[in-house]
């Protein structure tokens, strides 16, 4: 973000951080069901939805990005 030419801080950046190191507390908090795939990937059942298998939506903590692999 930028305001007058100048680059703002991220105010949310550290609590982003915090989230990210305690992903698995938030999953379970939200009570999402997740398979540990690798170091930072895990697949999720996403609870908006009929399908309950794995692999339809995995997560990465490394890159906080997430990715849905229903057509």
């Amino acid at each position: 973000m930028e305001q007058l030419g100048k680059k703002m801080p991220n105010r949310f950046s550290k609590v982003t951080e915090e989230a990210i190191a305690n992903i698995e507390l938030l999953f379970d908090l939200w009570k999402l069901e997740y398979i540990k795939v690798s170091e930072h990937e895990y697949d999720i059942i996403s609870p908006l939805r009929k399908d309950n298998n794995h692999g339809a939506f995995r997560y990465n903590s490394f890159k906080n990005r997430g990715a849905d692999f229903t057509g």
